[in-house]
């Protein structure tokens, strides 16, 4: 997966789980739009494509490795919540309103606007980016264990990448640009 493809389900996520509105409006009575599990799950996902494009292949494995961890916490809860009790506050009502009033219109001769230079950068300004992302994450999710976890993992990659990115940047040679003379 990309990297500008994994900024932009943060960047989504960060939308979704931190709305404006609830249930239609601001001020309104409701609750989240997902449950925590289902969060835990999304974010458990976004980390392990993180983890297999981290360079540093040891901070890779652990940031996949606590990527499981939040699966397998995530899937308990996905079974509590499965369970009588907990039904949706308000119920949706049936039959859903189509087109859905509250989703943006969309123009279909629109493209998303593609950001190729984040594939061209250094690899080590990848995984700073990728550890920008990484801080993200830990910011959506809501077991604090989870969350400081996350958190560490960030600063690490920020701290393995930081001597790196030095050397690469200035490690790269810069010719100034020639100018053509003047035939009189």
């Amino acid at each position: 997966m990309k990297n500008n493809l994994i900024l932009q389900k943060v960047d989504f996520l960060h939308g979704t789980l931190h709305p404006d509105w609830v249930d239609g409006g601001p001020g309104q009575p409701g609750g989240p739009l997902f449950s925590s599990a289902i969060v835990d799950f999304m974010l458990a996902s976004l980390l392990r494509e993180i983890g297999a494009k981290i360079q540093n292949q040891e901070l890779g494995v652990a940031i996949i490795t606590l990527g499981k961890e939040m699966v397998a916490n995530a899937a308990q809860g996905l079974v509590n919540g499965w369970e009588d009790g907990d039904d949706i506050c308000p119920p949706w009502p049936f039959p859903f309103p189509w087109p859905f009033p509250w989703l943006p219109k969309l123009d279909p001769r629109e493209e998303p606007e593609p950001d190729p230079w984040l594939e061209r950068v250094p690899n080590s300004m990848q995984d700073l980016i990728l550890a920008h992302a990484i801080r993200e994450i830990a910011s959506l999710t809501s077991n604090e264990k989870f969350s400081i976890e996350i958190k560490t993992l960030g600063e690490k990659v920020v701290q393995d990448v930081s001597g790196k990115l030095f050397d690469e940047y200035c490690g790269t040679p810069v010719k100034p640009r020639r100018i053509p003379r003047k035939i009189c």
